[in-house]
């Protein structure tokens, strides 16, 4: 493994800050804006007010439907030119400092992570190397969705790569300060919690960890004092995961090139390389095997992933339930407590999922 330091890259193509000029419609993510949503509304409602009623006239109409084409167009240049300047400022760092830029995908890239899930839709997008064959250290933009319309769940994260001598079971560090992007699920992974390890001192204040069964020994051998202790003590709250021969650290949000957060990230970047990589070379596996690239057994490879089907079953009860009450109203005799029950048991039964998946 070939160590990377910040202190040996040139920053200085890197902006200051993101860009500013978006016209207010979009944010630093190329997200539309909260209120900028509002506006579009509003001005939906009134092409729609001028249609039904055409008293309003025609010059009315034609006013309203162009300023909802210019609201369009504006997003989709504020949202075209933070890209371009991105892509711009990551190609200049890139040639400058002889790592590969990637504006989408990231050819040869070991799709191990946990953001890569067969029922989820991933891009990959601004990726750099510092080689682009047996490359040692790896960020990019990662945005992953997952289902449709009201059931469509998204997470974005600036993901940080580094490639490892040995192989090394499944540990996951998640967390608990930086689950504001998706109320349900601060992962698009959720893990069954008998895998969840007890810890000593401060450290499960600040992550939830993660083990497969019988590696709960393995998971303390890179969770030494000094690492918990790195890991509390980044500038940017990020979580962790280990898997195969690769170290990954996921933090929410679009990939920022600017001086400060490029900074920010290469010194998670010495942290892993320097905490992991150190356990990482002594590391032996429990099992009790030879081949150091076979060392580590199949359920240690990968973490047990929760099912979902028990809250949907107790879901889709609930709504029959709430559905009964209403049809067997007229045949019921003081119906009223029981539809007083019946959002009760739904609320309680939202309340246990929220729990179960954010303890």
């Amino acid at each position: 493994m070939k160590f990377v330091y910040a202190r040996d890259l040139d920053l200085q193509d890197l902006p200051e800050s993101s860009a500013s000029a978006n016209w207010l419609v979009v944010d630093a993510d190329g997200n539309i804006r909260t209120w900028s949503w509002w506006a579009l509304i509003f001005l939906m409602l009134a092409v729609v007010m001028s249609i039904l009623f055409p008293s309003l006239g025609g010059t009315m109409q034609l006013l309203f439907m162009l300023c909802v084409m210019a609201y369009v167009l504006a997003v989709w240049f504020a949202q075209s030119k933070n890209d371009r300047q991105t892509e711009g400022a990551l190609l200049a760092f890139a040639t400058r400092n002889r790592w590969s830029y990637e504006r989408a995908g990231l050819g040869g890239l070991n799709q191990s992570s946990l953001l890569w899930q067969p029922d989820a839709q991933s891009t990959v997008r601004h990726g750099l190397r510092n080689r682009m064959s047996e490359w040692d250290v790896a960020v990019w933009d990662h945005q992953v969705v997952r289902g449709t319309g009201k059931s469509r769940q998204e997470w974005r994260f600036t993901v940080i790569a580094v490639r490892l001598d040995r192989m090394v079971p499944h540990i996951v560090c998640d967390n608990r300060h930086n689950n504001g992007q998706n109320l349900l699920a601060s992962l698009p992974t959720q893990f069954a919690g008998n895998q969840e390890l007890k810890l000593e001192g401060d450290f499960p204040q600040h992550f939830k960890v993660y083990a497969p069964k019988d590696y709960e020994r393995d998971a303390l051998v890179f969770l030494t004092p000094d690492v918990m202790q790195a890991l509390m003590a980044t500038e940017v709250a990020c979580d962790f995961e280990l898997v195969d021969n690769v170290a990954y650290a996921y933090v929410p949000g679009a990939f920022h090139p600017t001086k400060s957060a490029v900074s920010k990230l290469l010194a998670v970047v010495e942290m892993m390389q320097k905490e992991f990589g150190k356990q990482n070379q002594g590391y032996q596996p429990a099992a009790d095997v030879k081949s150091v690239a076979a060392t580590i057994e199949p359920g240690g490879r990968r973490l047990r992933q929760t099912n979902p089907t028990l809250y949907l079953i107790i879901a889709s009860v609930g709504v029959m339930l709430w559905n009964a009450t209403f049809v067997l109203r007229p045949f019921i005799d003081n119906a009223s407590p029981w539809l007083m029950v019946v959002p009760l048991f739904l609320a309680g039964c939202v309340v246990l999922v929220l729990w179960h998946r954010g303890r």
